[in-house]
């Protein structure tokens, strides 16, 4: 587990300075849910992701594909790796994003 917290504070800083951009996508290796945060940390994370509008939070950590709700309106996409043989390609449209899957 980190024993430092993340810098939620910066983090939500530069989430309002996007305000009125029609999408904002945060990246960060690890998930909220990894035993690495505590849970408020998690609980954290998410109300920063939901006050900020953020279009979608991306992560690698786990290296296996998921996509969903996990905990209200922002999806969480995990991406899988290359030994899985697969990549994940997002498009950014202009009211919404596709998610896209694809193994090689």
């Amino acid at each position: 587990r980190n024993v430092k917290d993340p810098d939620f504070q910066w983090l939500h800083n530069e989430l309002q300075n996007g305000k009125g951009v029609s999408h904002q996508l945060v990246f960060a290796h690890i998930h909220p849910w990894d035993g690495q945060f505590s849970v408020g940390n998690t609980y954290l994370y998410n109300q920063i992701m939901e006050s900020n509008n953020v279009t979608a939070s991306i992560h690698g950590h786990a290296h296996k594909f998921s996509y969903d709700k996990r905990f209200g309106k922002i999806p969480f996409l995990i991406t899988g790796d290359s030994t899985d043989r697969e990549v994940v390609v997002l498009e950014v449209q202009k009211d919404t994003i596709l998610v896209n899957r694809k193994t090689f």
